[in-house]
């Protein structure tokens, strides 16, 4: 028995299981077209509210509005806040300096330490 001849047969052992055991449909429901007719009419009436549907298109523009200019007003009377006071910056500015001098020197000596060993 060559793989092909396997293949059918396990084939047709599945075909014959799910004639088998396939299910009965029901039968169909006897007013099913009127239904679906009476279903497409009542989806293509008018609806009558059409003026309050419109109104309310634009109803999300109130709360945006508030919260936006509520922000404006907050931002504009908030009083300006300086985060560092002249000494404040003086430190840090000193300590940048004094960062950067070490950190340049380290790695002018470390740089020259790498062309006297591959030299």
């Amino acid at each position: 028995m060559n793989h092909q001849d396997f293949d059918r047969d396990r084939e047709q052992r599945l075909v014959a299981f799910i004639r088998q055991h396939r299910s009965i449909a029901p039968p169909p429901a006897i007013d099913l077209q009127q239904s679906i007719l009476a279903q497409i009419q009542h989806q293509a009436q008018p609806h009558r509210n059409i003026s309050s549907a419109k109104s309310f298109k634009w109803l999300w523009l109130i709360p945006a509005s508030i919260v936006s200019a509520s922000m404006i007003i907050w931002q504009i009377n908030r009083p300006i806040q300086t985060a560092l006071t002249d000494t404040d910056r003086q430190i840090i500015e000193a300590s940048l300096v004094t960062g950067w001098s070490v950190a340049t020197s380290e790695e002018s000596e470390s740089d020259q330490l790498l062309i006297t060993n591959y030299q």
